[in-house]
């Protein structure tokens, strides 16, 4: 349901996601590029993943990825997000 409207109050913050961009060049994953490493890349994938891993934004850009590599890119977005989860709370 959409809810139209003012609304009062503040919104509840129920999960805190994180996003984790992959890229490929040729047969290759690059993870969170550079300026300089975007102008090479054919494609890429930004994941937005929350802490109980569940993925709650994804978006594509570029030509098309094998579905391997998308699976690869997916295994290596849950493992990247934890690592930067964890730094973010120690920070």
């Amino acid at each position: 349901n959409v809810l139209r409207g003012e609304y009062v109050g503040n919104l509840p913050i129920l999960h805190k996601p994180v996003m984790v961009t992959l890229c490929k060049v040729k047969d290759k994953i690059l993870v969170d590029p550079i300026a300089n490493e975007e102008e090479i890349i054919e494609s890429k994938i930004s994941f937005g993943i929350r802490e109980d891993d569940i993925f709650c934004a994804i978006q594509k850009q570029g030509k098309s990825i094998p579905l391997k590599m998308i699976k690869q890119m997916i295994d290596l977005a849950l493992e990247k997000s934890k690592e930067l989860r964890s730094k973010l709370d120690a920070g």
